[in-house]
């Protein structure tokens, strides 16, 4: 998705402006044809492109949609847990009440409780880190490229991507090593 910031925004708004079930995760958007039709419908409203692509920015559409959202999600459970009577507007109808039962069943909890333990491992601990905030790997080699003239090399992109830009340090020991 170049450039990337428009096709963001048209997910983002795909997902809040058809979200009408209490859809846990992508994967069950998936597992419902109608429902996952909204969501690419809503996203075609605002972006096009060429017949011959469609079948990537498919899969580049589910990959990116089900990562906003677990974003989206997760802002709203935080959300609601600090104000129940207040839940985001995107939440229509009883979605946001189904979704707190689903959130609070010992299922869920325990799957969280799974996934922070992986997370805390020492392999996830040591893993790559991108430092690039928003701007992905191709947003953040067009920007070189604006700013030195030529395409970065394996190592600048490395550095771009893993090292903090304010203290120079980097993000950790795995992308260290590469460098």
């Amino acid at each position: 998705f170049q450039p990337q910031n428009p096709a963001s925004k048209a997910i983002n708004h795909a997902i809040k402006s058809k979200f009408q079930h209490p859809y846990e995760n992508w994967t069950e958007v998936k597992a419902d044809e109608a429902g996952w039709n909204q969501f690419w419908n809503g996203f075609r409203e605002k972006v096009t492109w060429h017949r011959r692509h469609r079948a990537a920015i498919k899969s580049i559409f589910n990959k990116k949609a089900a990562k906003r959202l677990s974003g989206l999600l997760s802002d709203a459970r935080k959300k609601i847990e600090k104000d129940p009577r207040n839940p985001p507007k995107w939440l229509v109808g009883g979605s946001s009440s189904t979704l707190v039962t689903k959130w609070g069943s010992p299922e869920y909890k325990e799957k969280c409780q799974r996934n922070k333990a992986n997370r805390d491992t020492e392999q996830a601990k040591s893993s790559c880190i991108h430092t690039g905030g928003s701007r992905s790997a191709a947003t953040l080699r067009i920007q070189f490229i604006k700013k030195y003239g030529s395409a970065p090399t394996f190592m600048e992109m490395n550095a771009l991507m893993h090292k903090y830009a304010d203290s120079g340090e980097w993000a950790g020991p795995r992308a260290e090593e590469v460098a």
